[in-house]
């Protein structure tokens, strides 16, 4: 096979591969490695598939004929050993793959590098890159040394319907007493303007989100007409409807505090304007318990209906949106931020909002076994790229080992993909 090169000292064989492994990726039917698709949970989500492509590498040798890396670095040394439970690894790659790792295999084992990237890129040209299942000969090697690296995808886009509903009350601006200034106006601009400012910028731009904007005190002051794909025309249309500038509007502080009044909107805003069959969501930004209605009723009526709603509380007493109004993640825990200064509003409704990985896990076990070993690779990544040190598997115990990569963003949606490498000693 292509991608073998036998060393004139050794007879040891060295083989590179590398299997791309797209989390969200449907499976591919053909080549030898297996690759499981699972199906994102929510019934809205789109599939994507994406074809697995494969060629193959030469690796490259030292002078004196010593296989090296492509850093040009002799191998020598030995890789670490596999240990029990979820590891913490350390990484040795960025977003061009492996770094010279600090320990590397021996004369007695096969190194092998392990590529999961999220799509087929220039640089994987010269490699296996399969779907299937893979074998491998060991020669005289009895030891698997396997670096993972690569990167994993962005959270597809979901179709999304949302309802930003900004609380503008007097406690908002300018007053005397610890009740008010939790939110005034400066240089032009608040916490609450901002938030939505970088909600908006972080839209996908294929349209599959869109949103609308409502603020509320004693009664609902301002509104879009519809729902908007990006934070320009949902600005512009705001600004038209109340005729004031957009800061006027977000940053605005009187009267008192209707939840009721903001969570009926918004679910008529959903009712007359958004799409049928996708998510729709609901963020609500406030500084204080209601002085008119607590908005409960409406809060548990559109969630029986199917809308998640996220609040945050800024400064004041949470309890009621915590445990009354707040939707509740997949474990029982609300959708629900609490910060104690404006400025902390753009992440905390962000951290909400946008779509994001939220577990990563890497998966390995030998052929035949029931534990899986678990690496958390959240902590690892840089950007959406990870890599690690390399693992060692002892081949005298097994025929080879499977591999597992899953995903879970914070909408719910989960992916797996599986891979399993069959080693047989020399012919």
């Amino acid at each position: 096979m292509s991608g073998l090169k036998q060393s004139r000292r050794l007879n040891v064989r060295d083989w590179s591969l590398i299997v791309l492994g797209l989390a969200g990726m449907v499976a591919c039917g053909e080549g030898p490695m297996t690759f499981k698709r699972v199906e994102q949970e929510t019934a809205d989500s789109a599939t994507r598939g994406e074809a697995l492509q494969a060629t193959t590498h030469d690796t490259a040798k030292a002078p004196g004929g010593a296989e090296k890396d492509d850093s040009g670095d002799a191998r020598k040394g030995n890789g670490p050993r596999q240990g029990s439970g979820s590891r913490d690894i350390p990484d040795t790659a960025g977003p061009e793959g492996p770094r010279d790792p600090s320990a590397v295999p021996g004369l007695d084992t096969l190194s092998i590098q392990w590529r999961l990237p999220c799509q087929h890129t220039a640089l994987d040209s010269g490699a296996i890159v399969g779907g299937g299942r893979h074998a491998v000969t060991l020669g005289q090697a009895s030891k698997l040394a396997v670096t993972f690296s690569g990167t994993v995808c962005e959270p597809a886009p979901t179709p999304r319907e949302i309802v930003l509903v900004v609380d503008v009350t007097g406690s908002m601006g300018p007053g005397t007493g610890d009740g008010f200034n939790h939110d005034p106006m400066r240089n032009g601009s608040c916490g609450r303007m901002e938030a939505v400012r970088h909600v908006l910028a972080k839209l996908p731009a294929d349209g599959s989100a869109r949103v609308s904007l409502i603020t509320f005190n004693s009664r609902v002051t301002a509104k879009s007409s519809e729902f908007h794909t990006n934070g320009a025309t949902l600005f512009a249309d705001l600004e038209s409807s109340t005729r004031r500038p957009i800061a006027n509007v977000l940053c605005a502080a009187d009267g008192e505090t209707d939840y009721a009044a903001a969570l009926s909107t918004a679910g008529k805003m959903l009712d007359k304007f958004g799409r049928t069959h996708v998510q729709r969501e609901i963020y609500f930004v406030t500084d204080g318990i209601p002085t008119v209605r607590d908005g409960v009723r409406e809060a548990w009526a559109l969630k029986a209906d199917g809308v998640m709603i996220a609040p945050i509380m800024l400064i004041g007493d949470e309890s009621i949106l915590r445990d009354k109004i707040a939707s509740r993640d997949s474990s029982g825990q609300p959708f629900f931020r609490k910060v104690a200064e404006a400025n902390e509003l753009p992440r905390a409704l962000a951290d909400l909002a946008v779509s994001k990985l939220v577990s990563v896990q890497l998966k390995y076990r030998a052929v035949g076994k029931s534990n899986w070993e678990s690496v958390n690779l959240v902590s690892k990544l840089q950007g959406y790229s990870f890599g690690l040190a390399p693992l060692q598997f002892d081949m005298t115990l097994g025929d080879g080992f499977e591999m597992r990569l899953e995903t879970l963003d914070n909408r719910g949606r989960k992916t797996e993909v599986e891979g399993v490498l069959m080693a047989s000693p020399n012919p």
